[in-house]
This record gives structure tokens, sequence and C-alpha cells, in this order.
């Protein structure tokens, strides 16, 4: 406890964050509900634990403690507890003293008094009680834990005098004092405040940027009614509490199921400087540079979206459930799957061999905390893209992906003589190690004599350039076995618009909202034409042998982000491009799979193609 309480502000570090990170743990049922022989040891005190430890000796520095922090009245009440006392020079008496002295007296009391409290009365083994037969976790008063074991000892501290029975509990002497021992949240705002002592001169900065500033603004903490304790009402009967129990919770850890702030959870967790966070945050709003149309309901709209967004990016990945990574309760170290993954995004959120040279985990500092670790990193071991900028995938077979804007008389803008009824079908491949399902959209055109035009709404897009893909299979997968079978039919059906093997043949135009007036927030009626990669072209043409095949559209920039927004900021055009004499080359109706944009430059290695068997 000495180091933790060398100075005013160290304590402050450690102590003050859990006064005000209390919470519930249901975890560790009661079984300390039913009190255990406190009287097995013979030894009786005729008062209260306040009164006992005033009269020993051994015990006079955590007396003076308790008097200076105001407990001693709480010691001598009539509330049913067990003290495990320690003795004197086992802790920093003189810097809880002044803390206390200096405003901190509820810092001293969670930090330093509670972590040797617990409710009820606990007693240890003697020749005469079976009272304590194994070791048991205790839930102490400020919601730590730690062990009781019947061979004598609590935590790290040996009992040197157990089992006095008092008029309001059980009094066991130690001979060394418990540290308190920070959880994974204390350990953020640790960081912060101690990153603050080395730059005094942000000290009330209240635009000061840190993992810490940010989370903390979105506690949501409750008082837990039932374990608090109350003496009497004030004038208004509402009730005077003397000893208050928060329920912890903080909405944006919930969001993202890390709850680090809870004693009975087990998580790892990675832990930025300030310096590498503020850093990663200015980044993320370079990416995060919203439409000034988003202004139109609330003025400050734009800077909330980015201020936010930008901060949740930083956090993500950084929060790890060690159940979500045991596997038969051992830890999984070829993999680390963060508490953002979802099934439904299983590329993302997954680093694989996180404790090799290279990995995540890999050459950090590590902390232990009171429910996981710590590991505390210099800089950011994972990338932008790793953490969230991101391939987004918009499937063309969910038909709410496809635009229905209309003019003011009604008329579709830009989904043109595209058969409505959205016929999606489902096709599986067979290969020789596996099979893929996949689905697409059927784009058929009103009349056969019309080019469909469909448009795609592209969400959540940063500022950022995307390379841009077409997944999509040729029109004979439905009719023909395979590609063999398909080339059969074609020499049979070749010249006419019944040729299985008619590629597609369609332009791609891309609109994005406008971000200056006059229409801001409103797509243009003029696109921007994408040119063809391959050859410089205008048009596109799509590979016919494959079962399903990517094309690649281009490289886009956008001029603004609509990430977590309620609109799109872009729309993908595709519109056939056949005239009349080319209906026997090319095909105007199109199986659409889905449309992707990935961030410039990145592998594509990871698109499964399946050739012809």
């Amino acid at each position: 406890m000495k180091n933790i309480m060398r100075s005013t502000l160290s304590a402050r570090l450690i102590v003050f964050s859990a006064a005000l990170s209390l919470v519930s743990l249901t975890g560790c049922k009661d079984e300390w509900d039913e009190h255990y022989d406190a009287e097995a040891s013979g030894l009786t005190y005729n008062g209260d634990m306040m009164g006992y430890i005033s009269e020993n000796s051994q015990l006079a520095d955590f007396v003076e403690v308790v008097k200076a922090a105001g407990f001693d009245t709480d010691l001598a009440s009539s509330q049913i507890r067990t003290l495990w006392a320690p003795v004197n020079g086992t802790f920093n008496k003189d810097s809880l003293i002044s803390l206390a002295k200096a405003g901190g007296k509820k810092s001293v009391i969670t930090g330093f008094i509670k972590n040797h409290l617990a409710r009820y009365a606990m007693s240890y083994n003697t020749p005469d009680s079976l009272s304590l037969d194994e070791p048991k976790s205790v839930l102490l008063l400020n919601s730590k834990i730690l062990v009781m074991d019947p061979k004598g000892t609590f935590g790290t501290a040996n009992v040197t005098k157990p089992n006095i029975t008092c008029a309001n509990g059980v009094v066991h002497v130690i001979d060394k004092a418990q540290p308190y021992q920070t959880n994974l949240y204390e350990q953020i705002e640790a960081a912060h405040f101690a990153w603050l002592a080395q730059h005094p001169e942000e000290a009330g900065n209240d635009s000061l940027v840190s993992m810490y500033t940010f989370l903390q603004k979105y506690n949501d903490d409750s008082l837990d009614v039932n374990k608090s304790v109350y003496r009497g009402v004030d004038e208004n009967g509402n009730r005077i509490y003397v000893d208050s129990v928060v329920i912890r919770n903080n909405t944006v850890l919930n969001g993202m199921d890390a709850l680090i702030y809870t004693e009975d959870s087990n998580y790892f967790a990675i832990i930025p400087s300030v310096e590498a966070y503020q850093e990663r945050v200015r980044i993320a709003k370079e990416l995060l540079v919203y439409n000034p149309s988003e202004n139109a309901t609330d003025p400050k709209m734009c800077d909330s979206l980015q201020n936010y967004n930008a901060n949740v990016f930083a956090i993500t990945d950084l929060f790890f459930n060690v159940n979500t990574n045991s596997r038969s309760g051992v830890l999984v170290t070829d993999s680390a799957v963060s508490t953002t993954y979802k099934r439904s995004n299983w590329e993302n959120h997954v680093y694989y061999a996180p404790y090799a040279e290279g990995g995540i985990l890999s050459g950090k500092n590590k902390v232990s905390c009171s429910n996981g670790t710590a590991f505390m990193a210099k800089e950011y071991p994972m990338s932008v893209r790793d953490q969230f900028y991101k391939k987004i995938d918009v499937p063309c077979n969910k038909t709410t992906n496809i635009d229905q804007t209309t003019d003011d008389d009604g008329k579709l803008l830009y989904t043109k003589n595209v058969n409505p009824d959205y016929q999606v079908w489902t096709y599986t491949v067979n290969t020789r190690d596996s099979s893929y399902t996949f689905s697409f959209l059927d784009v058929q055109a009103t009349t056969m004599a019309l080019n469909p035009t469909i448009a795609f709404k592209i969400p959540n897009t940063l500022k950022a350039t995307y390379d841009m893909y077409l997944v999509y299979a040729p029109i004979w997968v439905l009719q023909y076995n395979d590609f063999e079978a398909a080339l059969k039919g074609h020499e049979t059906l070749v010249g006419t618009n019944q040729d299985p093997l008619r590629p597609y043949y369609f332009k791609v135009t891309v609109f994005e909202r406008n971000n200056t007036d006059p229409n801001i927030g409103m797509y243009p009626k003029s696109g921007v034409a994408i040119k063809n990669p391959a050859d410089g072209s205008s048009t596109f043409t799509t590979n016919v042998e494959n079962f399903v095949d990517t094309l690649f559209l281009g490289t886009i920039e956008t001029k603004n982000a609509y990430y977590n927004t309620t609109s799109e900021g872009l729309l993908v055009q595709l519109a056939a491009n056949i005239s009349s004499k080319n209906v026997v080359n090319y095909s105007r109706e199109m199986y659409l799979s889905k449309i992707i944009l990935k961030p410039h430059e990145e592998e594509t290695s990871d698109y499964i193609k399946f050739r012809k068997r």
C-alpha cells in the first residue's frame, strides 16, 4: 500500500476512481449470507469492533486512518461486518491521513478501509469449528474480491489473530495491508492521471482528449438500494445513505459488450498511451468529415457525430473477453477476438497470433488488474484499417439497398426500367473441397426492349478513397450445371438472345450527395461516370466462365462521411448499355450479388472466386 499511497496525487489515481466505480457483484453469490461461527476461537470482545481496534496497540496506525476518514462511527454502528485489520507499519499511514485531510476521505474509505471490510460475520476454522472448509471469494465493501483461505490467510496477508467476536461482527488481525487493485476501467483512469501528472499544463482543460475523458462522459450509474445502508430520512422524506453502493454502467462500453468496470468479469485490454489515443482520434476525424446538411436539425450535429464516432473508432478492438477467447477453460493463443466481433461480420475484429512477435499483445507492459490484464501500449498495435477503415459490403439481394428516389412527380430518378418484383435466387456451387452458397438479385427490364438501370445505396461510407467491385454470376448459372454444359448450349444458341454465354455490358455512375448549396444534402441529377480501369472506356463487360466472379470497377474518392447516419451518402448505379442490334451478344438481364467498397490498395486475395470445374 505504501507505493500506491506515496502522494496525494497517486492516491487519487487509484483510489478516487474506485470511489466512483462501485459495482454490483451478482456473480459472487452470497454463500456469505449465512453467518459463520465467529465464536469458534473462544475470544470475545465486550463491545463493538471500533472499541476493540482502539484498544489494540498493534492497530494504532489503522485506527488513526479510520478516525481521519471519519469512519469510526461506522465501525461502531450495529451493522454486522467482518474486518481484517492490518498491523502498524504495513501501509503509508501519513499519506492516507494527508489525503483524508485534503478532501479525499471518500477515497481513503473506498480504497483502503473498505478494502479490508466485508458484510456479515465470517470466521476461520479452529480445531472446534468447521465453518470454513475451503477457500472462499470474499466480496469486499468496495466491490473488490479477495480470497479467504481456511489455512488462515486473506489475500496475500496472514491472519495473526483470528475470530475476535465483537457486538457488530468479527475482527481478524492480519500481518500486512492489502493493496487496492484497480479494475481495467480504473487502470484507464490511472493511466490518464499519470499522464496528466507529467503534463500539468493540461490540468483543467475541458477539451482534453484521452480514452478516460471520453468514457467518463458516458457513465450512467445508479444506486443499489438493496446493498446501500441508510439511517433515517431528511426533511423531505428522502433516505439519508451512510453507505451507498453504486452500480456502474457505461453506455459506450456496454454497447461494445466490454464491461471492464465490473469486478465479476474477466477481460484483457489494450490501453494505448494518451498521445497514441489522441493521434488515432485525429486520424479518425479526418475520415469522419460529415456533410454540413447533417446540421439541418441540430447546428452542432456534424461536430457531435465526428467527435463521438472518432472516439468510438479509437477504442474499437481494444477489449477482449477471456471467456470468448478460451476453449475448455484454456486461453486461446492463436487468435484474439475483440468484444466488437459479430458472427455476421466474421472477417473483422479478429487478430491472429496476438502473442507472437509483432502480434497485438507482444512486447506490451502487462498490468494485473482485479478483473483481468491490461496491456499498456505506447503505440497502437493495430492499424487504422484493422480498427475502422473497413470494407463495405452491400448485398444486392437485399432489396432495401435498392434506391427508390423519385422526383416531384413520383418518377424514379436513379433506378429505371427494372421489374419491381426483384426476384432473388440462391445458388450452391459444389467444388472438390466444399460447397458455396450465394444469393443474387435477378435484374430484369420491364420490357425486353429496354435497358435496366439500377442504383444501390452505399451506407456508412467515410471521407476516404475506396476501390469498388461488383460480385456477380453469369446468366447461365440457373439453367446449366457447369460451364461445359453452358458452352454446349452456346454452340446451339449462338447468335440468339437465348445464348447462355452472353456477358453483361453496362455503364457505372456514382452519385454523392451535394455538400454545398444549392440542394445541399441531395443527390445530383448527374453523377460521375466511372471509367473502366482495364481499357479506359466508359463501359464494362463481364466474364462468363466462372460461377461467380468479382469485377474491379475502379477507384472513387468520397467528399464526406455518412458513417452511423440515417441516410446513405453514395449511390452506385449500373446501367445496361445494349443496343437492339447487340441483344444477341449481351444480356440485359443481370444476376448481381453485391457491391463492395474496399480501402484503396488493400489486398484482394481474400475474395473467393470459383473457377470452372
